[in-house]
């Protein structure tokens, strides 16, 4: 019976230094310096760059700056502002920044929470100027189980897409609409 318990730690042990290890080499890799292309402050990023953030509360939100820097040298910026507004139900995210080729771009969001959801109403220029605008109303209808999504994007020609996704809460989850019968 001693044998059997001392195999069992021994085993565990094993298991958990295996885990260690496993654990130890995604860090170091993680450790890296991040490439790709999936990054706010310069898009199709790629090598290894260093990033500078900055993050001060307010009495009211936030305030984030990010400096990138890429090997070459060469800066981005990308400044963040969060305001929150609880009496009005208010919620305005304000950015603004440079690319790496010295181009501007802004934008901003305002979330107003309403009595059975929300909507906002935002819109980015990016560097070149162009603009596009999006307004997203949201629906919680706690009675029915269900949240409908009204998604409008204006893009810079002036093109307008329109999208409604409704969602329904069963018993095992949450489902589109029309999913079960």
């Amino acid at each position: 019976m001693k044998k059997i318990v001392m195999k069992k730690i021994a085993m565990k042990k094993a298991i958990f230094s295996g885990l260690v290890l496993i654990s130890l080499a995604a860090t170091s890799v993680n450790a890296e310096p991040r490439q790709g292309k999936h990054l706010r402050a310069g898009a199709n990023l790629q090598g290894e760059f260093t990033r500078q953030v900055q993050q001060k509360p307010t009495a009211n939100g936030i305030v984030r700056n990010t400096v990138t820097t890429n090997a070459q040298g060469e800066t981005a910026t990308r400044d963040m502002t969060l305001t929150r507004d609880k009496e009005a139900g208010t919620r305005t995210r304000t950015v603004e920044g440079t690319n790496f080729a010295g181009g501007s771009y802004s934008g901003q969001a305002v979330t107003q929470k309403t009595d059975d959801g929300y909507s906002r109403d935002a819109s980015f220029t990016n560097a070149q100027g162009k603009t596009v605008s999006k307004s997203t109303d949201v629906v919680v209808d706690k009675e029915a189980g269900s949240v409908t999504k009204n998604v409008s994007v204006t893009r810079p020609n002036g093109e307008v897409t329109t999208t409604t996704k409704v969602t329904t809460k069963s018993r095992t989850g949450s489902e589109p609409a029309g999913a079960s019968e």
